[in-house]
């Protein structure tokens, strides 16, 4: 937050003045304030105890109500980027752009291309170290060393903002520097990244709107349920340490080794062709699509169609909160069959802007699905079997009757 604050001050009153001319920034001060005076060195739930970056499906917090609310969905930001302590030594920042596989492939090269490699170098010329979130690793039976990275989850806010179609970061900045030092690389880091957009706000931008036509007109042809690490294929050289016989950390030195910041496709599945339906008493599921900027309507008649089910073959729930939630895990059949519904049933249409964060909502055994945060606890059965069914239907057309748009609470 220190680096936050100088990062204003040097907007508003310092020699950067200029870069408002061309670039709009909103800025969060201090996104977890209770947190941050927790005891002598913080803590990363708030006052109610959920981790806010956990929290951007069900959005149970109001800080990240009012971020999805009154920030993205209201100014659809290009760039958003969230700072972080975190990472690893001897690196001034660690930098990670959108990891699930869902988001738009070139908005996340673009991120992961000129837009870093812009930002690293300005922290170089000031004698600062960059490189990827999180930090290395070392297998002793290939005599091999890794970096790696953390979990794509839906949940979080690098892969919720790329899945929404925004270029979106996660900036660590490593917490054994002394103080002055993690603020001059939070400062400097986001002056790069301003920097980098006013100075390629054309292309920036295009980048962007590009990501959102596609999903809109051009949606992918399967969904990705689960992701699993993958690994780029050119090694590259990084920084580590280790420790002495004593247990004391030894000086740091470069090796080679491989770059694990990649996620790929684990389990997937085809998408509808047109989109999704469910039953017309689970509000609470429609007002949570809508409270993500997703457009769901109502059939205006009854109507029947050619429907894909899903069949529960299995199905648990946690048996420690996460989250204040006992989250369910679903294995479930994808079954063909005829279903008749009546007026007043919620559809949902992919072709939308928001068309890449609606089937990892849909989807039973996606991560972040709503039956997994519970949102169908009271609709589905508690074990599997042939007519264990979740009241969610996969659309291959558009339903053939009048439909109308629904409101917000």
């Amino acid at each position: 937050r220190e680096g936050g604050q100088q990062m204003i001050r040097e907007l508003t009153l310092g020699a950067h003045q200029h870069l408002l001319e061309k670039v709009n920034v909103i800025i969060i001060p201090n996104m977890n304030p209770d947190g941050g005076d927790w005891g002598n060195n913080g803590r990363r739930t708030n006052s109610l105890g959920y981790d806010m970056n956990r929290d951007w499906v069900v959005m149970e917090t109001p800080e990240v109500t009012a971020v999805i609310e009154d920030i993205l969905l209201r100014f659809q930001p290009d760039v958003w980027v969230d700072a972080h302590n975190g990472g690893s030594l001897p690196y001034h920042m660690t930098y990670q752009a959108t990891l699930d596989p869902t988001a738009d492939a070139d908005l996340v090269a673009f991120a992961r291309g000129p837009m870093y490699e812009s930002i690293k170098a300005r922290l170089e010329s000031q004698g600062m170290l960059m490189y990827w979130y999180s930090g290395p690793g070392y297998d002793e039976e290939t005599d091999t060393w890794f970096w790696r990275t953390t979990v794509p989850w839906v949940r979080k806010q690098h892969s919720y903002g790329g899945i929404q179609n925004i270029i979106t970061l996660l900036y660590e900045v490593p917490g054994g520097h002394p103080l002055d030092v993690q603020a001059d690389a939070a400062r400097e880091s986001m002056l790069g990244l301003i920097q980098f957009v006013a100075d390629n706000a054309e292309e920036t931008r295009n980048v962007v709107q590009e990501a959102r036509r596609r999903t809109v007109e051009e949606p992918a042809a399967e969904i990705i349920l689960t992701t699993q690490e993958g690994v780029y294929p050119e090694l590259e050289e990084f920084q580590v340490r280790q420790r002495n016989e004593d247990g004391s950390w030894g000086e740091f030195f470069t090796v080679t080794g491989e770059n694990r910041t990649l996620w790929v496709p684990e389990n997937t599945r085809a998408m509808p062709g047109w989109g999704y339906a469910f039953d017309g008493r689970l509000d609470d599921v429609a007002h949570l699509l809508r409270r993500h900027g997703i457009q769901v309507e109502q059939l205006g008649e009854e109507t029947t169609m050619q429907v894909e089910r899903f069949r529960i073959e299995e199905i648990s729930w946690d048996s420690t909160p996460y989250q204040n939630h006992l989250l369910a895990q679903a294995e479930v059949e994808v079954v063909p069959g005829e279903m008749t519904f009546p007026a007043g049933t919620y559809v949902v249409r992919l072709g939308q802007v928001t068309g890449r964060l609606i089937p990892l909502l849909m989807e039973p055994d996606a991560e972040d699905s709503v039956l997994r945060w519970n949102f169908l606890d009271h609709s589905i059965p508690t074990s599997g079997g042939p007519n264990a069914w979740v009241p969610i239907y996969r659309l291959n057309d558009a339903p053939g009757v009048p439909m109308r748009l629904t409101r917000s609470r």
